[in-house]
């Protein structure tokens, strides 16, 4: 059991990383192109990750 929630730890420290390197991506896109980055329908500008 403990593997597996090491694993879980895992995955969710990499999406979270994977989150934040997106970060400067969306505002460039926002800043330079308009682009208004969405999921779901909510909009990912002046977010943060845990938001």
């Amino acid at each position: 059991m403990s593997q597996t929630s090491d694993s879980c730890l895992d995955t969710w420290m990499g999406r979270e990383a994977l989150a934040e390197a997106m970060i400067p991506v969306i505002g460039r896109l926002y800043r330079d192109n308009n682009v208004v980055t969405s999921i779901h329908g909510r909009s990912l500008i002046n977010k943060s990750t845990m938001n």
